[in-house]
């Protein structure tokens, strides 16, 4: 309890000592808005860099950058783990003094990146929900963009804002993600069931499945195929995506990502060309 605390009060002196321009959206001056090459909101989450970032990897597209102060972080949510005493489920909080602390030291400096490139970072504090549309129509952005994290509020979040951005209001655009976060991206892992079996189990026979069983694996693996290539400019990090035979064993998954997954490029600093530069202060 005094640790949550802790953090609602750094929360708080973090509203009231953060420099009054960081909080102020810049707005793009009026030639900014009628420039004819599309835009591109980046939404950064826990990527807080440029450097091998795919999200700053679009050809001709002005991109402009976003950091949101959720307060829903700072409050206590359920967990899903039980307090062991009558099976209450355990309260925890999601951004602790401690990551605060951390956190600001990394939206500071990924301001500072950004500023070397000669554009800024919009920083603003709410529900990112209603605050990206918003941002996404007074800036008349094309295209929204962010990296998904496995976690289940965090990809819940992220299902209702592609919905919204791209169906729910009256400026809709399109959307793109990734999985940057993650030792190994969710599209280089096999989608077959038998894929999976003979990579964690290299030596071991194979047992031949009953009709019934294979059937119900193979649905499996067609949801998860179809999930992840309905867009291809969308990563599917949704639970049906990994009902296709992937181990529980944390051993046997290991066996496989290394030896199906195979080790990605780093993506190049960001062009400073495509940098949004056209900002009032």
């Amino acid at each position: 309890m005094l640790l949550h605390a802790h953090a609602l009060v750094l929360f708080v002196l973090l509203l009231l000592l953060w420099p009054a321009a960081a909080l102020t959206l810049h707005r793009p001056s009026p030639t900014a808005t009628m420039m004819s090459s599309p835009s591109r909101l980046v939404w950064h989450r826990r990527d807080l860099r440029l450097a091998d970032n795919e999200l700053y990897h679009s050809d001709q597209k002005t991109i402009y950058s976003l950091y949101i102060f959720d307060p829903s972080d700072y409050s206590t949510r359920q967990t899903g783990i039980s307090d062991g005493k009558g099976g209450q489920l355990r309260n925890n909080l999601n951004h602790g003094p401690h990551f605060t602390r951390r956190l600001i030291d990394a939206v500071h400096s990924l301001r500072r990146a950004l500023r070397s490139l000669g554009g800024d970072l919009i920083i603003r504090t709410g529900n990112p929900l209603q605050v990206i549309p918003q941002l996404a129509q007074e800036l008349l952005i094309d295209e929204v963009a962010f990296s998904e994290i496995p976690g289940h509020y965090e990809f819940k979040q992220s299902e209702k804002l592609k919905h919204i951005v791209q169906y729910g209001g009256p400026h809709r655009c399109k959307v793109f993600t990734t999985c940057s976060i993650t030792l190994v991206h969710v599209n280089d892992l096999p989608n077959d069931p038998d894929v999976w079996k003979r990579l964690a189990r290299p030596n071991e026979k194979q047992k031949k499945r009953s009709k019934g069983k294979a059937k119900k694996l193979d649905n499996g693996a067609v949801i998860a195929k179809s999930n992840n290539q309905s867009n291809p400019n969308i990563i599917t990090i949704d639970p049906t995506r990994f009902e296709c035979g992937m181990p529980t064993i944390m051993g046997d998954f290991r066996r496989v990502a290394r030896t199906a997954a195979p080790v990605r490029e780093l993506y190049e600093h960001p062009n400073p060309e495509n940098i949004a530069k056209d900002f009032t202060h």
